[in-house]
């Protein structure tokens, strides 16, 4: 997908080369996520979008949640040390939003 960013594939083209060079694997993935559609009347950025993301989801928030919960002081962490490091550090990618300065309090 990164070759096809430079300037000698252009426009349409993108998506007709993206298409024609993945593998049947990526295609047959490329197909399943564009359910209602061909993967070839996307555009390329809506088509490369959703094969990243479904590639790269990123953090299961549920699983984040969890680490945070189970997160523990330890002997030698002092209480500032425990909440402004540890707790807050692990609570970013719980994605409390507003929240975010009162939950590590309430750990």
């Amino acid at each position: 997908m990164q070759r096809l960013n430079d300037n000698s594939v252009k426009g349409d083209q993108k998506v007709t080369a993206l298409v024609t060079l993945v593998g049947s694997k990526t295609y047959t993935l490329a197909k399943d996520l564009v359910t209602r559609e061909k993967p070839a009347e996307l555009s390329y950025a809506e088509l490369t979008k959703k094969i990243q993301d479904h590639l790269d989801p990123g953090p299961i928030i549920i699983e984040e949640i969890y680490r945070f919960v189970r997160c523990n002081q330890e002997m030698s962490e002092t209480i500032p040390q425990y909440i402004y490091c540890k707790a807050k550090a692990k609570s970013v990618q719980c994605k409390f939003g507003a929240n975010l300065n009162q939950r590590p309090c309430e750990q």
